[in-house]
């Protein structure tokens, strides 16, 4: 924990309840979701030269 470097003392902060033991039946979970910029760079890497409008959108469209 970053704040915890700034504190005097330096007990260990306790954590919040609802940290401390995450529910098994969390619905929730980490999903790798890349940058739109990193997308179209690719496309463009790949395409040859600078997309158009209407490129831009459609890869829009389909990304994550």
């Amino acid at each position: 924990m970053v704040f915890g470097w700034f504190r005097k003392d330096k007990t260990p902060a306790a954590k919040p309840a609802a940290l401390a033991h995450p529910p098994d039946n969390d619905p929730l979970c980490l999903v790798f979701i890349p940058a739109l910029v990193a997308i179209l760079h690719r496309a463009e890497t790949v395409h040859g030269s600078p997309l158009d409008q209407v490129q831009v959108e459609a890869i829009r469209d389909k990304a994550a």
